[in-house]
């Protein structure tokens, strides 16, 4: 992408199940820090990365069950996963819109769980036509007030509330 820093503004992963179903989890956090905190990265999954920078995610295992504690219609279970998909949408220095990249694996449950890459390249969605795509994921994660295809379509962040 550059030399230039990009903000990681949500990660989240898809999955899909024996039964068909497809689940959208976050990944990201977005829950307040102290300044304090030794490293932000890590609490939240989110914000600055520097070029060759990366984000530990944990392991498939932990991603897919992570947060399956905290919610009540998590009645998968590993075994029932099939493949997953994980997409980030990020800010890159120069550009005003977010871009994306994601990446599939399949998941082998016979004898023990393996998992495999459904390409040896992850897809970056940096093309206009790819826009739409990458800001509904955003949207879906931050749920903002305003929704819109730029910073000047319906989502004027100079506007004053009522």
């Amino acid at each position: 992408m550059g030399k230039e820093t990009v903000h990681v503004q949500c990660v989240q992963v898809v999955l899909y199940t024996r039964a068909g179903e497809e689940k959208i989890m976050t990944v990201t956090d977005y829950r307040r820090v102290g300044a304090d905190d030794a490293n932000v990265h890590q609490v939240l999954r989110q914000g600055p990365l520097q070029p060759g920078g990366y984000l530990v995610l944990g392991s498939f295992r932990n991603i897919i069950l992570g947060r399956r504690s905290e919610e009540s219609e998590s009645d998968y279970l590993f075994e029932d996963i099939t493949g997953v998909e994980i997409r980030a949408a990020v800010i890159h220095g120069p550009t005003k819109y977010p871009v994306g990249v994601r990446r599939s694996f399949s998941l082998n449950h016979e004898g023990w769980p393996q998992i495999f890459p459904r390409n040896i390249h992850s897809e970056q969605l940096v093309r206009r036509k790819d826009r739409h795509q990458v800001r509904r994921w955003v949207e879906e994660e931050l749920q903002p007030e305003r929704k819109g295809s730029s910073e000047s379509d319906s989502s004027d962040q100079s506007s004053k509330s009522d």
